[in-house]
């Protein structure tokens, strides 16, 4: 299975990605940073990409090919533009709708 994991990189993430790449599943990674991703660059099936995961073009691309998309993005206290509303809300809608569109995509052609 590929599965794309949104917050793959946080301390819920980082154990989720580890059991699925270690079931021999294929894992995309979305990450700002690479550095805080170093338990999971020796994963062989886990692609680590640098992305914003706020743009809906980009949640499209890294969806593709996948079977299952996971968003375990959040936060406890909002600070600059990451607001409750923006991450919990917008954000949780523009996987969904990106989901969508690839899901109508692969079937549809």
């Amino acid at each position: 299975m590929n599965v794309c994991v949104l917050g793959g990189s946080g301390f819920v993430g980082t154990e989720l990605v580890t059991r699925l790449a270690l079931a021999g599943h294929w894992v995309r990674v979305p990450i700002r940073n690479l550095t805080r991703a170093e338990r999971l660059r020796v994963l062989d099936t886990v692609e680590l990409r640098v992305a914003n995961v706020h743009e809906p073009r980009i949640l499209s691309q890294l969806f593709g090919g996948c079977d299952a998309v996971i968003n375990l993005i959040g936060i406890l206290n909002p600070h600059g533009r990451a607001s409750f509303d923006a991450v919990h809300t917008e954000l949780a809608a523009k996987v969904m709708a990106a989901a969508r569109t690839r899901a109508c995509a692969a079937c549809c052609t």
